[in-house]
């Protein structure tokens, strides 16, 4: 089931033929809200939540409560809805969910040294921000009612239907030479690149890791 805030199939038709498409069922509504978002997971009974839902690093800067309201209380909603499955006695959902590389902010924040995953995040946008806030409220909720979950940190993912936020750039860019139109990317310095398949395995794979242990 895709909850989403409209049905459209564009990026689905990539990968889906017409037939796979129509099997996928749908439900209408905005994460952010809270009531309504609940409601959904209440009747859906899910197994696990794949959470990809959220606003990307320029709208978040034009409107950063917007921004709050989509990737930090939508994301809280997500938890809320698992817990409230597990309080009713029933397995809560795996979750799944997607943080961010912009946890760690500009290089420049770090001497232009190497950064990981055991780097310690200076965020320098909203974006950042907020998607650090969800790792931080991810650990609260095991901390606090043991509901476990995996968040990933993409860098620069690529290929077919990355067309919005900052790293997809690249792509765009890619889709411009194929069409010999010039393009310039507003960034510059070395990147990390991942394919978009490699990227869905790795939040397929995760929920499947979660199936084993439990």
């Amino acid at each position: 089931t895709v909850f989403d805030l409209q049905r459209n199939t564009k990026r689905w038709e990539m990968i889906l033929s017409s037939a796979e498409i129509e099997r996928v069922a749908f439900r209408q509504g905005k994460i952010d809200e809270t009531d309504e978002f609940l409601a959904q997971v209440r009747e859906l009974q899910p197994d696990a939540i794949i959470h990809l839902a959220g606003l990307q690093v320029p709208t978040c800067r034009e409107n950063p409560v917007m921004g709050a309201k989509v990737n930090v209380i939508g994301t809280l909603n997500v938890f809320e809805a698992a817990r409230a499955i597990a309080a009713a006695g029933k397995t809560a959902p795996r979750v799944v969910y997607a943080s961010s590389a912009a946890v760690f902010g500009p290089d420049a924040e770090y001497n232009e040294k190497a950064v990981g995953d055991q780097s310690v995040p200076r965020p320098g946008s909203h974006y950042g921000a907020y998607k650090l806030c969800n790792e931080h409220c991810a650990k609260a909720y095991w901390v606090s009612y043991k509901l476990p979950s995996v968040g990933l940190r993409p860098l620069t993912v690529y290929g077919p239907g990355r067309d919005t936020g900052m790293t997809s750039f690249p792509t765009r860019a890619m889709a411009a030479a194929v069409k010999g139109q010039a393009f310039d990317i507003p960034f510059s310095g070395p990147t990390a690149y991942i394919h978009m398949r490699e990227v869905a395995d790795m939040f397929v794979t995760a929920l499947e890791l979660f199936r084993l242990r439990q």
